[in-house]
Protein backbone atom coordinates (compact mmCIF):
# COMPACT_ATOMS: atom_id res chain seq x y z
CA UNK A 1 0.00 0.00 0.00
CA UNK A 2 1.10 3.78 -0.63
CA UNK A 3 -0.16 6.78 0.23
CA UNK A 4 1.46 10.61 0.26
CA UNK A 5 4.78 10.80 -1.04
CA UNK A 6 4.27 7.91 -3.65
CA UNK A 7 3.16 8.92 -6.73
CA UNK A 8 0.34 6.67 -7.58
CA UNK A 9 -1.68 4.64 -4.84
CA UNK A 10 -4.09 1.52 -5.18
CA UNK A 11 -7.15 0.91 -3.13
CA UNK A 12 -8.96 -1.97 -2.99
CA UNK A 13 -12.56 -1.98 -2.85
CA UNK A 14 -15.38 -4.41 -2.85
CA UNK A 15 -12.99 -6.55 -5.22
CA UNK A 16 -11.70 -4.37 -7.75
CA UNK A 17 -8.75 -2.03 -7.34
CA UNK A 18 -9.26 1.89 -7.74
CA UNK A 19 -5.83 3.51 -8.65
CA UNK A 20 -4.94 7.08 -7.81
CA UNK A 21 -2.56 9.37 -9.36
CA UNK A 22 -0.99 12.51 -7.31
CA UNK A 23 0.57 15.47 -8.25
CA UNK A 24 3.10 15.82 -5.38
CA UNK A 25 5.00 18.86 -7.00
CA UNK A 26 1.28 20.32 -6.64
CA UNK A 27 0.86 23.73 -4.17
CA UNK A 28 -2.48 22.12 -3.51
CA UNK A 29 -2.99 19.70 -0.79
CA UNK A 30 -5.99 18.30 -2.76
CA UNK A 31 -3.59 16.94 -5.32
CA UNK A 32 -2.48 14.21 -2.69
CA UNK A 33 -3.89 11.07 -1.45
CA UNK A 34 -3.73 11.40 2.60
CA UNK A 35 -4.70 8.51 4.92
CA UNK A 36 -7.50 9.42 6.49
CA UNK A 37 -9.97 8.74 3.36
CA UNK A 38 -8.26 5.54 3.22
CA UNK A 39 -9.25 4.74 6.37
CA UNK A 40 -13.10 5.78 6.22
CA UNK A 41 -13.74 3.71 2.85
CA UNK A 42 -12.24 0.80 4.44
CA UNK A 43 -14.33 0.81 7.72
CA UNK A 44 -17.44 1.60 5.58
CA UNK A 45 -16.49 -1.61 3.63
CA UNK A 46 -15.69 -3.24 6.60
CA UNK A 47 -19.27 -2.13 8.23
CA UNK A 48 -21.42 -3.50 5.19
CA UNK A 49 -19.29 -7.08 4.91
CA UNK A 50 -20.56 -7.79 8.92
CA UNK A 51 -23.85 -6.53 7.87
CA UNK A 52 -23.95 -3.24 10.18
CA UNK A 53 -25.51 -3.91 13.03
CA UNK A 54 -25.92 -6.85 14.86
CA UNK A 55 -23.88 -8.67 13.10
CA UNK A 56 -20.18 -9.22 15.19
CA UNK A 57 -20.26 -4.85 15.81
CA UNK A 58 -20.00 -4.03 19.10
CA UNK A 59 -23.05 -2.95 21.14
CA UNK A 60 -21.87 0.63 21.53
CA UNK A 61 -22.36 0.72 18.04
CA UNK A 62 -26.00 -0.79 16.90
CA UNK A 63 -26.92 2.94 16.79
CA UNK A 64 -24.35 4.44 14.21
CA UNK A 65 -23.99 0.64 12.31
CA UNK A 66 -28.03 0.20 11.34
CA UNK A 67 -27.07 3.63 9.07
CA UNK A 68 -24.49 2.05 7.39
CA UNK A 69 -25.73 -1.22 6.15
CA UNK A 70 -26.84 -2.78 2.64
CA UNK A 71 -30.46 -1.81 3.08
CA UNK A 72 -29.58 1.95 3.93
CA UNK A 73 -26.46 2.62 2.07
CA UNK A 74 -26.86 1.43 -1.37
CA UNK A 75 -28.67 3.76 -3.75
CA UNK A 76 -28.93 6.50 -1.34
CA UNK A 77 -27.33 10.34 -1.98
CA UNK A 78 -23.37 11.29 -0.85
CA UNK A 79 -21.52 14.70 -1.45
CA UNK A 80 -17.88 14.70 -0.91
CA UNK A 81 -16.19 16.86 0.72
CA UNK A 82 -12.73 18.48 -0.31
CA UNK A 83 -12.47 15.05 -2.20
CA UNK A 84 -9.31 15.77 -3.69
CA UNK A 85 -8.28 13.17 -6.01
CA UNK A 86 -11.39 11.25 -5.21
CA UNK A 87 -10.48 8.98 -2.57
CA UNK A 88 -13.08 8.20 -0.38
CA UNK A 89 -16.09 9.09 -2.75
CA UNK A 90 -14.93 6.74 -5.56
CA UNK A 91 -14.37 4.21 -2.88
CA UNK A 92 -17.53 4.45 -1.25
CA UNK A 93 -19.00 4.84 -4.76
CA UNK A 94 -17.94 1.39 -5.42
CA UNK A 95 -19.94 0.89 -2.04
CA UNK A 96 -23.31 1.56 -3.91
CA UNK A 97 -23.53 5.25 -2.97
CA UNK A 98 -24.65 7.96 -5.75
CA UNK A 99 -21.59 10.80 -4.93
CA UNK A 100 -21.01 13.98 -5.99
CA UNK A 101 -17.05 15.11 -5.26
CA UNK A 102 -16.30 18.17 -5.16
CA UNK A 103 -13.56 20.35 -4.30
CA UNK A 104 -12.13 23.65 -5.56
CA UNK A 105 -11.41 24.88 -9.32
CA UNK A 106 -7.51 24.08 -8.93
CA UNK A 107 -8.18 20.67 -7.73
CA UNK A 108 -10.55 19.57 -10.50
CA UNK A 109 -7.61 18.92 -13.44
CA UNK A 110 -6.21 15.92 -11.05
CA UNK A 111 -10.28 14.85 -9.90
CA UNK A 112 -11.23 14.70 -12.81
CA UNK A 113 -8.12 12.69 -14.03
CA UNK A 114 -8.65 10.15 -11.45
CA UNK A 115 -12.38 10.34 -12.06
CA UNK A 116 -11.93 9.68 -15.73
CA UNK A 117 -9.57 6.51 -15.26
CA UNK A 118 -11.10 4.91 -12.18
CA UNK A 119 -14.28 5.33 -13.58
CA UNK A 120 -14.09 3.22 -16.68
CA UNK A 121 -11.57 1.00 -15.19
CA UNK A 122 -14.20 -0.28 -13.06
CA UNK A 123 -17.42 -1.58 -12.50
CA UNK A 124 -18.62 2.30 -11.99
CA UNK A 125 -18.94 2.47 -15.27
CA UNK A 126 -22.20 0.65 -15.59
CA UNK A 127 -23.45 2.38 -12.29
CA UNK A 128 -27.48 2.97 -12.93
CA UNK A 129 -27.87 0.10 -15.52
CA UNK A 130 -29.59 -3.53 -14.46
CA UNK A 131 -27.26 -5.65 -12.20
CA UNK A 132 -25.13 -3.23 -10.88
CA UNK A 133 -24.63 -2.43 -7.65
CA UNK A 134 -22.10 0.35 -8.12
CA UNK A 135 -23.02 4.13 -7.61
CA UNK A 136 -23.31 7.29 -9.79
CA UNK A 137 -20.57 9.12 -9.70
CA UNK A 138 -20.10 13.04 -10.64
CA UNK A 139 -18.27 15.97 -10.27
CA UNK A 140 -19.06 19.80 -8.93
CA UNK A 141 -16.89 22.75 -8.33
CA UNK A 142 -17.99 23.91 -4.81
CA UNK A 143 -16.21 26.27 -2.64
CA UNK A 144 -17.67 25.92 0.98
CA UNK A 145 -18.80 29.45 1.68
CA UNK A 146 -20.63 29.40 -1.42
CA UNK A 147 -24.15 29.59 -0.65
CA UNK A 148 -25.64 29.55 -4.69
CA UNK A 149 -22.64 26.28 -5.27
CA UNK A 150 -24.09 24.69 -2.21
CA UNK A 151 -27.65 24.85 -3.05
CA UNK A 152 -27.32 23.74 -6.59
CA UNK A 153 -26.59 20.33 -4.99
CA UNK A 154 -29.65 20.25 -3.69
CA UNK A 155 -29.33 19.03 -0.30
CA UNK A 156 -29.75 17.44 2.01
CA UNK A 157 -27.72 14.26 1.18
CA UNK A 158 -28.50 10.99 3.19
CA UNK A 159 -24.50 10.86 3.74
CA UNK A 160 -21.76 14.14 3.60
CA UNK A 161 -18.42 12.57 3.06
CA UNK A 162 -15.43 14.35 4.39
CA UNK A 163 -11.91 13.28 5.16
CA UNK A 164 -9.03 15.10 6.12
CA UNK A 165 -10.00 18.22 5.46
CA UNK A 166 -8.66 20.05 9.01
CA UNK A 167 -5.75 21.61 8.25
CA UNK A 168 -5.68 24.84 8.44
CA UNK A 169 -7.52 27.37 11.04
CA UNK A 170 -9.31 29.17 8.93
CA UNK A 171 -11.13 27.30 7.14
CA UNK A 172 -12.73 25.22 9.87
CA UNK A 173 -16.15 27.85 10.18
CA UNK A 174 -16.86 27.46 6.30
CA UNK A 175 -16.25 23.57 6.47
CA UNK A 176 -18.53 23.43 9.93
CA UNK A 177 -21.03 26.13 8.12
CA UNK A 178 -21.60 23.99 4.64
CA UNK A 179 -21.55 20.35 6.41
CA UNK A 180 -24.70 21.96 7.99
CA UNK A 181 -26.21 23.14 5.38
CA UNK A 182 -26.02 19.97 3.67
CA UNK A 183 -26.86 17.82 6.12
CA UNK A 184 -30.62 17.21 6.86
CA UNK A 185 -32.03 16.04 10.52
CA UNK A 186 -31.64 12.29 8.97
CA UNK A 187 -27.74 13.17 7.15
CA UNK A 188 -25.06 10.54 8.35
CA UNK A 189 -21.49 12.68 8.37
CA UNK A 190 -18.91 10.55 7.68
CA UNK A 191 -15.69 12.40 8.76
CA UNK A 192 -11.92 11.38 8.80
CA UNK A 193 -9.73 12.50 10.81
CA UNK A 194 -6.35 13.45 11.45
CA UNK A 195 -4.65 16.40 13.44
CA UNK A 196 -3.45 18.58 10.74
CA UNK A 197 -2.24 21.69 12.30
CA UNK A 198 -2.73 22.59 16.41
CA UNK A 199 -4.91 25.82 15.67
CA UNK A 200 -7.41 24.00 13.48
CA UNK A 201 -8.08 20.85 15.49
CA UNK A 202 -8.41 23.14 18.65
CA UNK A 203 -10.90 25.41 16.69
CA UNK A 204 -12.79 22.44 15.21
CA UNK A 205 -13.76 20.35 17.94
CA UNK A 206 -14.44 23.72 20.06
CA UNK A 207 -17.08 24.36 17.41
CA UNK A 208 -18.63 21.73 16.13
CA UNK A 209 -20.34 20.87 18.97
CA UNK A 210 -22.93 23.97 18.73
CA UNK A 211 -23.44 21.94 15.26
CA UNK A 212 -23.34 18.31 15.83
CA UNK A 213 -23.84 15.64 18.06
CA UNK A 214 -20.22 13.45 17.55
CA UNK A 215 -19.77 10.18 18.00
CA UNK A 216 -15.67 8.70 17.45
CA UNK A 217 -15.25 5.15 16.33
CA UNK A 218 -13.03 2.59 18.18
CA UNK A 219 -9.99 1.52 16.78
CA UNK A 220 -10.80 -1.99 17.26
CA UNK A 221 -13.94 -1.20 14.99
CA UNK A 222 -11.77 0.13 12.04
CA UNK A 223 -10.88 -2.71 9.45
CA UNK A 224 -7.79 -4.44 10.75
CA UNK A 225 -5.37 -3.35 7.70
CA UNK A 226 -6.24 0.31 8.22
CA UNK A 227 -6.63 1.25 11.65
CA UNK A 228 -3.69 3.37 11.58
CA UNK A 229 -2.98 5.23 15.52
CA UNK A 230 -2.92 8.82 13.75
CA UNK A 231 -6.40 8.72 12.19
CA UNK A 232 -9.76 8.37 13.82
CA UNK A 233 -13.72 8.03 12.01
CA UNK A 234 -16.23 9.95 13.55
CA UNK A 235 -19.99 9.83 12.91
CA UNK A 236 -21.79 13.01 12.90
CA UNK A 237 -25.16 13.90 13.18
CA UNK A 238 -26.93 17.99 12.66
CA UNK A 239 -28.35 19.14 15.99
Amino acid sequence: MKYAGYPVVDLTVAGETLRFEQDNGSMHVGTSVWPSSLVLVKWVEHILLKGGAGAGGSPSLSVVCEDIQPRTFSGKRGVDLGTGCGVAGLGLALLGLNVVLTDIAPVMPALKRNFKKNVSSTSLASAGKPGSKAGKVKIAQLYWENEKQIAALKPPFDYVIAADVVYLENIVEPLLNAMSALAGPHTIILLGYQIRQAEAHELFWRLCPDFFHIQQIPHTELHPDYAWDENDIYILKKK
